[in-house]
């Protein structure tokens, strides 16, 4: 069976579907509750026509991830303005080749994460904290003076000023 899907007014009918879904969603919107149901709906050996690849998801990673669970499932996927069509046998390698990269990247980028999560905080030379302390609590300076003048980051200050009190 043939099945359409659209999320905005210009594509409402697309020629040869059997069954047409459609959501009201602008781009960035992540819920798209008829496309959810119409994933639900597709079995194998089904296909499902589009306009363009972007209205699957609001998100690169988003719309490769539910290509790839479509192919696994044998559904053939019709992306019309972009001349996509996953039963050609070089856009299914292509989107594994893709998979592969977004995978690497989101793994470098998670890792890149948690190595900077671990970081220490900046070391401080207490004698110059204690000294712009002083000069705090008589007023002669601001707290943003402060951070400026010790080249200190605004959650490395305030976590010390915490200490302090």
């Amino acid at each position: 069976m043939v099945y359409g899907y659209a999320d905005n007014d210009n594509d409402k009918q697309l020629k040869n579907v059997d069954q047409m879904y459609y959501d009201c969603v602008s781009f960035s919107e992540r819920k798209r509750p008829q496309l959810d149901v119409l994933k639900n709906v597709l079995q194998s050996g089904d296909t499902l026509v589009v306009r363009k690849l972007c209205q699957l998801g609001c998100s690169t990673r988003i719309v490769l991830q539910m290509l790839i669970k479509m192919l696994k499932r044998e559904i053939n996927i019709i992306a019309i303005d972009d001349e996509f069509d996953t039963s050609n046998p070089i856009t299914r390698a292509t989107l594994y080749v893709l998979r592969d990269v977004e995978l690497h990247r989101f793994q470098q980028v998670r890792a890149s994460t948690w190595k900077n999560a671990g970081a220490k905080p900046k070391e401080i030379d207490m004698q110059l904290w204690n000294a712009y302390y002083t000069l705090w609590k008589n007023k002669s300076i601001t707290q943003k003076q402060w951070m400026v003048a010790m080249d200190i980051p605004y959650s490395t200050f305030y976590r010390r000023l915490k200490k302090c009190k």
